[in-house]
């Protein structure tokens, strides 16, 4: 083998390693935006946030009249301890209209 021979031998061997780590590559890429379409870790963790159930904040009963007429004297209104939202316990017994995160009416 001459030397040219050689050296040709060597580019190509060179080339061959390139275009398989242009391939491997490739296929991390793409596995790690399979990855970030399910979402990142801090996404993960509201989520779970959100599945476990929380008190209600500042649980009063109904004290406007169209409270009282509507849903009665004893209903519970209170703020969704995920979002701050307003809720009650007739329409939110569980979880939140707004965030859907899950509550906890218990004194």
């Amino acid at each position: 083998m001459t030397e040219n021979e050689a050296i040709i031998e060597e580019a190509n061997e060179i080339a061959k390693g390139r275009m398989y780590a242009t391939k491997a590559l490739i296929e991390c890429q793409k596995e790690l935006e399979s990855y970030r379409a399910i979402g990142t870790i801090e996404e993960f963790k509201a989520l779970k946030e959100k599945n476990e159930p929380k008190k209600v904040i500042d649980i009063k009963k109904a004290e406007y009249a169209e409270d009282i007429e509507y849903f009665g004297a004893d209903e519970l209104f209170g703020n969704c301890p995920h979002c701050r939202e307003m809720v009650n316990r007739t329409w939110n017994p569980c979880s939140c209209g707004d965030c859907g995160g899950l509550i906890d009416w218990s004194e």
